[in-house]
């Protein structure tokens, strides 16, 4: 009986003990679990950063392109009137030769 009693109390002692080591796990698990959670939300700020960093990027190349295709089209343009121009003047020494050949 008392040794009966003192084996009870020799587990129950082994039981809190364990409970104790059990409670400590949970500690340190709930530690681990909230410092990832904080690097998750660091990472998640970190790719909302990097995803408007994106858009920008985007937006800068999109006025590019509008640039360079208003460039090209004032290049071309240009390049049209030009040989429009020399068409023109071809057109008439064609005719100035004709003329001069008719003449002869």
């Amino acid at each position: 009986t008392e040794e009966r009693a003192s084996q009870w109390e020799r587990r129950v002692e082994a039981v809190e003990r364990q409970v104790a080591a059990a409670e400590d796990e949970a500690h340190n698990l709930q530690d681990n679990l909230s410092a990832s959670e904080a690097k998750l939300t660091d990472v998640e700020v970190k790719l909302t950063e990097a995803e408007h960093k994106l858009t920008e990027a985007d937006a800068k190349l999109y006025a590019a392109e509008v640039k360079l295709a208003e460039s090209d089209a004032k290049w071309c343009a240009e390049a049209e009137h030009e040989l429009t121009e020399s068409d023109a003047q071809l057109c008439a020494a064609h005719a100035a030769a004709a003329t001069n050949e008719a003449a002869l």
